[in-house]
């Protein structure tokens, strides 16, 4: 089937009208980040669409469940002496059905370290003794990724090195007693030309009968992501195909992997790619109502864009889609929601999710369940996890005003100077191409904000405005 490439070549600065986003209830702080912890959390739903999220530290690895007003406690899953291997961009994950809850880890150090697990059945409020998944002895296994089946079985996708770090490839291993032991690991990438790419995370995912792992390849630097996918709950994987015709040819690992979600008879796939210039997020869209064939993929073309760590989530015919946002030695995480048939516009109509704007927060988890968005993310202005929900609803209101209201102009203007078409501005930050503050002065007058700048040469900028009401705007200036 031709693979049709959909690129989506939209201002930063264009309104969308009616635009579907989440009306967000407050912000909640997961555990206290010094004592526990804050990297990369990762969530699941138990019983009741109650959250666990999983997060922490080398020293321990926690699990927080929400009590209807608040976190509980952190359990360490932990046992004594044993440490975790966690990262931004890779670390433990979690996955549940019903209350049978699984947590997946790589043990320290790297090279001899095991992929354990650990069970809960009462939904994450007590856990097992740690469960060895993988069966290497003279390997390295790590970066565990699992989904649980609608009987409760996990299955985990873990790579694998040959001694010296060499050979990278991906396999998995099944249980199919709820997570009391796992199979020897399951080759199922062999016949796809290169290899693994050696430090991107993967992603294992189930709903119904219908299982994929999605990862990065390594076909002479070409660093595409693939889909290999069954049918039939992972007995046979007949289908493999390259989700991802970016073309990103980079000579060393991004640190990056996918996401997925199964949205009625299609998955939807997500990663970052940094083809054409800065790290962007993208995503394609295949069919699985028979077999498995990629209908297109979808980028955003504006070179201003800074995203990565993309995580997606689907109920019936809605998708959202969180993932980080960078301007400088900021980050912010944004979240945007669009119907299955326009999922391309989940690209453009991202809204930014953290109520404090300034520092950086990164590394979303997301969840769309009955109708309520679930998100979680590391904070480093507070040093903790947090966590949010909300409703999906209409956020016209405050898409319109955010992009339509201001304007820089001149644009191109010269002698580092512009104005802004509004007073209502707490806070101005300027970046120039390579991410460094611009100094600046400015003088509020008749509606009207006039900047003067330090940016002594020609060159493209990036403004980044917070308006008095909380709203952030992100616009590209030209200095001649």
């Amino acid at each position: 089937m031709k693979q049709v490439l959909l690129i989506i070549s939209l201002s930063i600065s264009s309104i969308t009208f009616a635009q579907l986003g989440v009306i967000w209830d407050g912000e909640v702080q997961v555990s206290d980040g010094v004592t526990y912890g804050k990297m990369r959390p990762r969530m699941a739903l138990t019983a009741n669409d109650i959250p666990v999220i999983v997060y922490g530290k080398t020293a321990g690895l926690y699990v927080s469940r929400w009590n209807g007003t608040s976190f509980d406690n952190p359990v360490n899953v932990l046992p004594a002496g044993v440490q975790t291997y966690i990262a931004n961009w890779t670390g433990p994950d979690i996955a549940a059905k019903g209350d049978t809850l699984i947590v997946v880890f790589k043990q320290y150090p790297l090279e001899s370290g095991n992929v354990y697990s650990v069970r809960s059945t009462d939904g994450g409020i007590t856990f097992s003794d740690t469960i060895r998944v993988d069966n290497l002895d003279n390997a390295v296994a790590w970066m565990p990724s699992l989904d649980i089946d609608q009987n409760g079985n996990p299955t985990v996708s873990y790579m694998i090195h040959d001694p010296i770090w060499s050979n990278p490839r991906y396999a998995l291993a099944k249980s199919s007693n709820t997570g009391l032991s796992y199979t020897s690991e399951i080759n199922i990438i062999d016949s796809i030309p290169g290899e693994a790419c050696d430090c991107c995370p993967s992603e294992y995912v189930i709903d119904g009968n219908r299982e994929v792992m999605l990862f990065r390849n390594n076909e002479t630097n070409l660093r595409d992501m693939y889909a290999v996918y069954s049918n039939d709950q992972g007995s046979t994987f007949p289908y493999e195909t390259n989700v991802d015709n970016t073309g990103w040819i980079v000579n060393s690992c991004p640190s990056t992997g996918p996401h997925g979600a199964f949205v009625n008879d299609q998955l939807v796939t997500t990663w970052t790619t940094g083809a054409s210039g800065n790290r962007r997020v993208a995503l394609s869209v295949s069919n699985v109502a028979s077999g498995f064939s990629l209908l297109g993929t979808y980028t955003n073309d504006d070179p201003s864009q800074n995203r990565d760590y993309p995580r997606v989530s689907a109920d019936g015919d809605t998708v959202v889609l969180a993932y980080k946002d960078y301007y400088g030695s900021q980050s912010d995480v944004f979240v945007s929601v669009a119907l299955s048939s326009s999922v391309g516009d989940l690209l453009t109509n991202g809204i930014i999710a953290c109520e404090d704007p300034a520092g950086t927060q990164t590394n979303p988890d997301i969840i769309l369940r009955n109708g309520k968005v679930h998100l979680c993310f590391q904070d480093h202005n507070t040093n903790n996890v947090v966590y949010k929900s909300g409703s999906i609803g209409d956020v016209t209101s405050v898409k319109e005003m955010s992009m339509a209201s201001v304007v820089i102009f001149p644009n191109p203007s010269v002698n580092g100077a512009f104005n802004l078409s509004t007073d209502q501005i707490e806070k101005i930050e300027i970046y120039n191409s390579i991410g460094q503050r611009v100094p600046f002065e400015l003088e509020k007058y008749q509606g009207i904000t006039k900047v003067t700048t330090q940016a002594g040469q020609f060159g493209v900028y990036q403004v980044r405005l917070t308006l008095n009401n909380g709203t952030q705007i992100n616009k590209k200036w030209i200095n001649n």
